[in-house]
């Protein structure tokens, strides 16, 4: 049981992650909808916002937010399906989502610290209202 609860709050903690980094990512994302910048700089300002759909919804190459979110969902759902310590099957399986989070919260503090500090400052110095910059918590636990 204990085995179980470990496992079971471990990818507890991954969906509640995935879960607000998705939804912050959706109020940044309206938040850019709004932004009226000319020429040159909208073109940045779509392929941010292309560049943060793929990072919600993921992409061929790698899984978004979402689909994280969905996958470790189902991993739960297994492993707290019966009162045993959890298949080591459903952990090995389960840990390419944790890595996948990891690199989706890189990938979202790379966008924070580059192109949404520059938006930022850009919006400032124009006297326009910053876009929100999402909180990335620190990297997941991910099995052993």
């Amino acid at each position: 049981m204990e085995a179980q609860l470990e496992a079971a709050r471990m990818i507890d903690d991954w969906m509640n992650i995935s879960y607000r980094a998705y939804n912050d990512i959706t109020a940044l994302r309206a938040a850019l909808a709004k932004v009226q910048m000319p020429g040159e700089s909208r073109d940045d300002l779509q392929s941010l916002d292309k560049e943060l759909t793929e990072l919600q919804e993921g992409s061929n190459d790698a899984p978004g937010f979402g689909a994280v979110n969905r996958d470790v969902t189902r991993f739960v759902t297994m492993i707290q399906s019966a009162d045993i310590r959890p298949a080591k099957s459903i952990i090995e399986n389960v840990a390419p989502s944790c890595i996948a989070l990891k690199n989706d919260l890189a990938h979202l503090r790379m966008l924070n610290q580059e192109k949404l500090a520059s938006l930022n400052k850009m919006l400032r110095q124009g006297g326009l209202a910053l876009v929100p910059v999402p909180t990335v918590p620190n990297d997941p636990r991910c099995p052993t």
